[in-house]
């Protein structure tokens, strides 16, 4: 029964690092790419053109690493399921 429990435990604990990075995977380039973008309108007065450009750089950057964590989750878990 312990074990039974200590696996649970684990698998959650899985589950809560890969929502977390998912998140950070999201957050931070949204949160970089819109600070840039705004630095840069601002510098040249170009409201609010870079700040755009930024949101798009900091989405395609999030699909990308949520892609690329999703493909390594699910090689390891055919990987698993092979055996």
């Amino acid at each position: 029964m312990s074990t039974e429990n200590d696996q649970e435990k684990t698998e959650v604990i899985s589950l809560v690092s890969f929502a977390l990075e998912l998140g950070y995977s999201i957050a931070l380039p949204l949160v970089i790419c819109t600070l840039v973008g705004k630095y840069i309108d601002n510098q040249l007065g170009t409201l609010p053109l870079f700040l755009l450009i930024g949101m798009v750089c900091a989405a395609v950057v999030s699909v990308f690493f949520v892609y690329r964590k999703v493909r390594y989750i699910l090689k390891d878990v055919s990987k698993k399921s092979k055996l």
